[in-house]
């Protein structure tokens, strides 16, 4: 992360590839909702919607709520060509 401004952490290029690889695996909607909180805490609620790039991130955390409200196994964003994350219903693969 770097600090811009008033001390504000911004995720670098090399955070956003990685965090976009993990969150591009299948993963149980608990588990993504987690991690994409966590990455949120850490670089603050205010980059979170400001920082440029991080569009993914607010996709997966939204993908993880609406998972664990339709009771999905699991869940994963698909890569940016299609632009939108998949659920699956039933057993994760």
């Amino acid at each position: 992360m770097t600090w811009v401004g008033s001390c504000m952490p911004r995720l670098t290029k090399s955070e956003l590839a990685r965090h976009r690889a993990w969150l591009s695996d299948w993963r149980t909607p608990a588990d993504m909702a987690a991690y994409v909180s966590a990455v949120n805490n850490a670089m603050g609620a205010a980059d979170f919607f400001r920082q440029g790039g991080v569009e993914f991130l607010r996709d997966a955390w939204l993908a993880a709520e609406f998972g664990q409200h339709r009771q999905s196994s699991s869940v994963r964003l698909v890569p940016s060509a299609t632009n939108s994350p998949i659920l699956k219903h039933g057993a994760a693969t």
